[in-house]
């Protein structure tokens, strides 16, 4: 286990899990997140999450199954040992564009439910709805093509 060796490290942390937090998720789950992008070693335990992050271990199992869940992180053995490891995933960014993605077309589908059924009464206020559904659109067509550029530019 490795303390958070600095008030700026420690500033870091809280601000990821502000930043989760604001996102809708857990601070906790940001927290945990920030925490796992810079420890040293990578590989920890919920005993050296829970003291790094000075938890409870309910918080941090609640923490993990989250960050699991969203892709984030993932639990790892170790040979010849009992204990069970988590770290970051090694491309774990991907999964939340992915999910960005996901919810971008479920967003452009009620925008065209929405525009059908105004298209039906003749309402001008359909404009609103074509500008919602032309934006998650051009999400969905140009963000694939970033994360093949982004993975493309990583394998260099």
């Amino acid at each position: 286990m490795c303390p958070i060796r600095s008030v700026a490290l420690q500033e870091f942390v809280e601000a990821t899990g502000l930043c989760y937090e604001e996102s809708g998720l857990p601070r906790m789950a940001g927290r945990m997140a920030g925490w796992l992008m810079i420890c040293d070693p990578p590989l920890q335990t919920a005993s050296d999450l829970a003291s790094a992050l000075h938890a409870s271990p309910s918080a941090i199992s609640g923490a993990v199954r989250i960050l699991q869940d969203k892709g984030l992180i993932e639990r790892i053995g170790v040979p010849g040992e009992r204990k069970t490891y988590y770290r970051l995933r090694e491309d774990a960014w991907t999964p939340t564009i992915n999910g960005w993605l996901a919810r971008a077309r479920q967003i452009r589908e009620l925008a065209e439910q929405g525009i059908r059924a105004l298209e039906k009464e003749g309402s001008a206020s359909i404009e609103r709805l074509v500008a919602l559904r032309d934006f998650h659109r051009f999400l969905e067509r140009d963000v694939p093509d970033l994360l093949r550029r982004w993975h493309r530019e990583r394998a260099r």
